[in-house]
């Protein structure tokens, strides 16, 4: 604020303090997603956590790789190993499994286009998400070993996606 730094840390009643990621949704509240603490809802004008999402608390995993919000303010949190939630505007969650066991599986990116199409990067390939499941993205060259790790949408409406391989487009 201004020329002066607050570090949050457990203190100010985060779980944990291992962040890896950040959104400022719609209200301009904060959500950090952790390693090992879940996702925490976080208002800078109150100063406080509002809420604290975690395997206790409407998450199937407590490392959240991904988020997102959508224009209705759903807020969609990718995992390793938990599947996607989405934390609807009042509070409530649903999560969705990509495979009937998603240990192992990472959500490193969603992305939400312009026809609000949900699209997810993990490490075992490209997925929409259809409403109550997904759909797998087949390429027309899967590289053995491929992992795929981040999606970004250009004016062209190309997808460029990266991967430990290098960059496809």
């Amino acid at each position: 604020e201004g020329s002066t730094e607050k570090l949050l840390t457990e203190k100010d009643g985060l779980p944990a303090i291992d962040m890896r990621r950040i959104l400022k949704d719609r209200n301009k509240d904060l959500w950090f997603a952790s390693r090992s603490g879940g996702l925490i809802h976080y208002s800078p004008l109150h100063k406080k956590v509002l809420a604290i999402y975690n395997k206790e608390n409407g998450l199937a995993s407590n490392y959240i790789l991904a988020l997102e919000q959508d224009d209705e303010g759903n807020i969609y949190v990718g995992t390793h190993s938990g599947g996607m939630t989405i934390i609807h505007p009042d509070g409530t969650s649903t999560t969705h499994h990509i495979t009937k066991d998603d240990g192992g599986v990472l959500i490193f990116n969603i992305h939400i286009d312009a026809n609000n199409k949900i699209w997810l990067i993990s490490n075992i390939g490209p997925y929409l998400f259809e409403g109550s499941g997904f759909r797998k993205i087949n390429l027309a060259s899967i590289n053995k070993g491929e992992t795929y790790f981040d999606w970004l949408e250009d004016a062209n409406k190309d997808v460029w996606i990266t991967t430990n391989l290098g960059v496809l487009k």
